[in-house]
C-alpha cells in the first residue's frame, strides 16, 4: 500500500496514583524524561507531529512539551477515561493531520526505541488492504503503540460518546492485525513502585530518578 503520513498520539491524562501521585513519564533516564524518550521514538520512526493528551500536572507537561517539541492537549475532565483522552487525540490529530494515519501510544514507555517502531511502521506499510489497525503483541500482552488508519480513526471519530480505540478493535477483528514482536519495550511500562524498582535494576549503573521538584511521595524505602 502506498504509506500515509503519520501523526503520533501520546496518552498521559492519568493520575498516576500507583506512584504517589505524578506525572509518570517525567521520571529520568541518565537526565533525560521517559516522555522525551518515547517522543524521540516515535518522529525516529516518521511521526510528523506529536500530540499529547494530559491532565493534571500541567505545569510539568508543559515544560516536558516544550523540552520534546510536542503539542499539549489539555484535558479538561477531572480523571478522564483512557476512551476520553483517545477521542481528544483522535480529533485532533484529524483536525491537524488531515489523511494522516494515527499512531497511539503511552507516554510511560522506559524502553521504547525508534527501531523498534520503525519495524511496526514497515509492518503497516506491508499490510493487506483490509488492515485498518496493527497492534503489537509481546509474549501474549498488547502493546504500543497501535496504528489506525485515517479511515478508521474517521469512523471511530464518528462513533458515539465513550467508545474508544480498544471498543474499536474489538468490534473489527477483521480489520486488525496482531503483530508478533519479541522487543519489550512495547509493553514494560511504568505504574507501579515495584516497576520502579525493577527499571532501576534493568538499567543499572544509569541513573533513574524524579527531576528536581516532581518527586511523588512514595512509600518509606522505596525513595
Amino acid at each position: 500500500m502506498d504509506p500515509a503520513p503519520l501523526c503520533a498520539v501520546v496518552l498521559a491524562a492519568g493520575q498516576g496514583r500507583r506512584l504517589g501521585g505524578c506525572a509518570k513519564a517525567a521520571l529520568e533516564i541518565d537526565g533525560r524524561s521517559l516522555f522525551d524518550g518515547v517522543v524521540q521514538a516515535l518522529r525516529g520512526a516518521g511521526a510528523a507531529e506529536v500530540l499529547v493528551v494530559v491532565g493534571p500536572y500541567l505545569d510539568t507537561w508543559h515544560t516536558l512539551a516544550s523540552r520534546a517539541g510536542a503539542l499539549v492537549l489539555e484535558h479538561r475532565q477531572k480523571d478522564p477515561s483512557r476512551a476520553e483522552s483517545q477521542r481528544l487525540g483522535l480529533r485532533a490529530g484529524l483536525e491537524r493531520r488531515p489523511g494522516h494515519d494515527l499512531m497511539f501510544c503511552v507516554a510511560d514507555l522506559p524502553l521504547l526505541h525508534a527501531g523498534a517502531v520503525r519495524a511496526l511502521v514497515a509492518a503497516w506499510h506491508r499490510r493487506e488492504h483490509h488492515v485498518q489497525a496493527l497492534v503489537p503483541w509481546v509474549g501474549g500482552q498488547r502493546g504500543h503503540p497501535v496504528l489506525l488508519s485515517a479511515a478508521a480513526a474517521a469512523r471511530l471519530e464518528a462513533a458515539a460518546a465513550g467508545v474508544g480505540l480498544r471498543d474499536w478493535l474489538a468490534a473489527n477483528p477483521q480489520a486488525v492485525q496482531a503483530l508478533a514482536c519479541e522487543d519489550e519495550c512495547h509493553v514494560v511500562d511504568l505504574d507501579t513502585e515495584q516497576d520502579l524498582e525493577t527499571l532501576r535494576r534493568r538499567l543499572a549503573p544509569a541513573r533513574v530518578d524524579w527531576p528536581a521538584g516532581t518527586r511523588p511521595q512514595l512509600s518509606e524505602g522505596r525513595r
